[in-house]
């Protein structure tokens, strides 16, 4: 993008340009043009080409030159190259060198990095049926096979935005091959609505953690595991207490008040003081703690990892520490889902009621130790019997 001068010099020249001359002006930002520019140009917006005319260029492309390719593939290659023509004839161009003869689906995964469709619908199949073991499996096969982490989670994502435009009848929007598009729809019979669009919000969170999380794999791994989670349709279990009564009601009068007295009183909140050792014991079982937090929230979990219990404050709230670039984690953390997550499982854990509060540490704690390891110019002066020369 120009500076203002360098606009201000070509706006002399647009408003008195040579004869003859055209100026063809190409940008990505034309927010930042000024007007005095933008005002003396005819203005033509490009956007990326539609996946179905891609993919038919390159078949024709395909006729022409006189190679053979699978009926699924030049659907992968458009939708690789994002909607741009010349990146499909690029990839493509690099295919044909690749292989000898015709160009598969496998050829243009093994090529591209992607993840196969059937491979797709093999994870979704396991997501819908809670398989755990199966999914992790299979994402360990793909990454085996060559597909990155992040190649992986932008596919899912295309591929349930699919499956959700098919399950609402949005048929136009899917750019994929009339083969896929049927199965689609046979598939989308059995996948309900919420849970397509779970699995989208599951999976475009992971693919924003992983610009924060070192592992991608295990960001991936987490996300999918809580789509894979069922909902649990069992609420509080009636049974435990309604079948209670009729255990007392042969009882004595006397006997079946004190037990009803009994359960009517609350159960008496296990608190501790913080000069009473609590944090102590919430360090001793942090470990614990962490894990009962994984069997709740298993993104709560991720970005605790990244925290520090570092004390109990004025108010008796357990302080939890982040280094600096890590105010994601914070955040995902003081949601009220994990939060409640935490404090519940250092109840369970630790038979402490306690609440929760994140800080992030902007670095300046170690501020005071590198003054004072810091040497001066008169202490290089003292050590090597020198002079400052000016």
């Amino acid at each position: 993008m120009l500076s203002n001068e360098a606009f201000n010099a070509l706006l002399k020249t647009l408003e008195e340009p040579p004869k003859g001359t055209v100026f063809i002006l190409a940008t990505t930002e034309p927010q930042k043009v000024p007007v005095t520019i933008s005002s003396r140009c005819q203005k033509f917006d490009f956007g990326r080409i539609d996946l179905s005319k891609v993919s038919l260029h390159l078949k024709q492309i395909a006729k022409k030159e006189k190679f053979e390719m699978d009926e699924e593939a030049p659907a992968l290659i458009a939708k690789a190259s994002e909607g741009s023509m010349r990146d499909a004839i690029s990839l493509m161009d690099q295919l044909v060198s690749f292989c000898s003869g015709r160009i598969t689906v496998k050829d243009v995964v093994a090529v591209l990095g992607t993840a196969e469709p059937e491979f797709l619908f093999d994870l979704g199949e396991a997501i819908l049926n809670g398989e755990e073991k199966v999914l992790l499996e299979l994402i360990d096969r793909a990454i085996a096979n060559g597909v990155s982490i992040p190649r992986l989670t932008k596919d899912l994502i295309y591929h349930f935005r699919n499956l959700l435009l098919v399950k609402i009848g949005s048929l136009e929007l899917v750019e994929l091959a009339k083969e896929q598009v049927s199965r689609l729809k046979d598939y989308s019979q059995k996948y309900p609505l919420e849970r397509i669009k779970k699995v989208i919000r599951d999976v475009s969170r992971a693919e924003t953690d992983m610009k924060w999380h070192p592992n991608s794999r295990l960001v991936l791994e987490v996300a999918l595991l809580e789509s894979a989670s069922k909902p649990s349709a069992a609420g509080p279990q009636p049974s435990a207490i309604g079948h209670r009564p009729s255990a007392i009601s042969h009882q004595p009068e006397g006997l079946r008040l004190k037990a009803e007295e009994k359960e009517a009183k609350p159960a008496a909140k296990i608190t501790m003081s913080p000069s009473s050792g609590t944090f102590e014991l919430v360090v001793s079982k942090w470990k614990e703690i962490l894990e009962k937090v994984k069997s709740k929230s298993l993104f709560g979990f991720v970005s605790l990892c990244e925290a520090k219990p570092s004390a109990i404050d004025e108010k008796g709230a357990l302080v939890l520490e982040f280094n600096k670039g890590f105010a994601f984690h914070k955040a995902r953390v003081e949601e009220a889902d994990n939060k409640q997550a935490l404090m519940s499982s250092i109840k369970e854990v630790a038979g402490i009621d306690i609440n929760i509060k994140c800080v992030l540490l902007d670095g300046s704690e170690n501020k005071g130790k590198e003054e004072e390891n810091s040497i001066s110019v008169d202490d290089i002066i003292d050590m090597f019997d020198g002079k400052v020369v000016l």
